[in-house]
Parts: structure tokens; C-alpha cells; sequence
């Protein structure tokens, strides 16, 4: 915001001999990096978890695939279920992560707005979630589940059925 004043106030034919917008847009660029990075992080390590999961779940099932697939199950079938699973996971642990994001932005908004003092150029929203960045959380949520299921979910159509049902 301090950067279209400023940039307004060049464009009047004045002078502005305050650099401080700039060090401020740098600083919010940086802190925005740094919890990009962080975010990715965190979901690569979500990522990692799943595996983890798919892995103690596929181990569990084992008795129950080799049934499914000593009646006729194909690999695929077995790779489906999995991935199905995967897809719901994601799904479920999309909704819920959102709609704590949501609520949890509401309430800092709210308590931003009558804790913080009046100041020039103060938002009327400290987080704001377009659509698009909603959609974006919800395909990331899904397809990080999806990838954390794929190793699994081959793993499991690749054991012989004989050799577990005996």
C-alpha cells in the first residue's frame, strides 16, 4: 500500500524522501517466502506421513488383498482401491484444513479489529482467501494424498497372493 502512495505522490510532482515502503515491501516479500517455504515443507513432510499410513495400512490389509485378488482381483483393482482411499483422505483432510483456516482468520480479522488501534492504512482484513487460493489448498491437500498412496498402493498389488494365504 505504501508503494502506490508514494508512487502517487512522485506522480503529484513531489518528492519522497522516505525509502521506508520499499524496506517494508521487501520485508513482506520475504516473511511471504519464508512461509511459502515453510507451507511446503510442512506438506512435504504431510506427504511423508501418508506414505507412511498407506504402508501400515497395505501390511494390515494383506490377508484381504491376496483374498481379493486370489478371487480375481486384478493389480489395477488393488491400485484403484488404494489410490481411492488416497483421493479421500485428501478430500476429508482438505475440508477440515480449510475450514479451520477460515475460521481461524475470522477470528484473528475480529480480534484485530477491536484490539488493534486505528492506524493509517489499516486493512479491514489481515487474511483474506480468494477462491482461488482455496481451490489451490484443496488440489494440493488431494494430490499430496494421491502421491503418498501411489508408492503403497503398488507395493500391495505386487505381493503374491500364495504366499500370503498360506
Amino acid at each position: 500500500m505504501g508503494c502506490r502512495v508514494a508512487a502517487s505522490a512522485r506522480g503529484m510532482g513531489l518528492e519522497v524522501l522516505s525509502r521506508g515502503e520499499e524496506r517494508i515491501g521487501v520485508a513482506i516479500t520475504l516473511f511471504q517466502s519464508i512461509f511459502a517455504a515453510l507451507g511446503l515443507l510442512i506438506l512435504a513432510v504431510s506427504t511423508m506421513n501418508i506414505v507412511h499410513a498407506f504402508y501400515l495400512i497395505a501390511r494390515e490389509r494383506g490377508r484381504e488383498i491376496a483374498l481379493m485378488r486370489a478371487v480375481g482381483a486384478t493389480r489395477a483393482d488393488v491400485v484403484l482401491d488404494f489410490l481411492l482411499g488416497g483421493v479421500i483422505v485428501g478430500g476429508m483432510g482438505s475440508i477440515i484444513g480449510i475450514s479451520l483456516a477460515l475460521l481461524l482468520a475470522v477470528l484473528a480479522n475480529t480480534a484485530a479489529a477491536s484490539w488493534l488501534p486505528d492506524f493509517p492504512f489499516k486493512p479491514d482484513d489481515f487474511f483474506r482467501f480468494t477462491p482461488a487460493i482455496l481451490s489451490a489448498c484443496a488440489a494440493l491437500g488431494i494430490a499430496s494424498s494421491l502421491l503418498g498412496s501411489m508408492l503403497p498402493a503398488w507395493a500391495a498389488s505386487r505381493d503374491d497372493p500364495a504366499r500370503i494365504l498360506l
